[in-house]
């Protein structure tokens, strides 16, 4: 069963000892490579200009920018791939806001049937590349 509730805010560090995952990564697996956790930074979108895309939409659907921060991204690799997968795997996929070291569970969401688009954007070096953008809809609402 999944801890954690939709709204709940915690620390990032105790979300890893309760699932697992990694500490450093937007996108990692967790519960022993049964889930993924997708992790989206405000602060860090709008450094590296994914805030014009990256977000919730009115229909309650949540665009994601991929893994990488320098030269093009891939969907063929890494964890990219398997977020791109996720659907065919059975692997839920659990989206978090972060801000500083807490983080605030948004709810458990899956690929869209459009499940990505490429958008141009500035890597870490200031070089422009290009990135993907993963079309997240939720499949669970919080009753409270």
């Amino acid at each position: 069963m999944w801890p954690i509730r939709v709204g709940e805010k915690l620390r990032r560090q105790l979300l890893h000892k309760l699932v697992g995952g990694s500490h450093q990564w937007g996108i990692t697996s967790c519960l022993s490579k049964s889930a993924i956790l997708v992790f989206s930074n405000p602060l860090q979108s709008k450094k590296f200009g994914y805030d014009f895309w990256e977000g919730r939409r009115a229909n309650g659907a949540y665009h994601y920018t991929g893994q990488g921060p320098n030269g093009d991204q891939a969907v063929s690799s890494g964890t990219n791939n398997l977020l791109l997968r996720s659907k065919t795997l059975g692997l839920p996929v659990h989206l978090f806001e972060s801000e500083g070291i807490e983080v605030t569970y948004v709810g458990l969401y899956q690929l869209a049937e459009d499940p990505y688009r490429w958008e141009v954007a500035p890597d870490s070096n200031g070089m422009t590349r290009k990135v993907v953008v993963f079309h997240l809809v939720q499949v669970q609402i919080d009753c409270g």
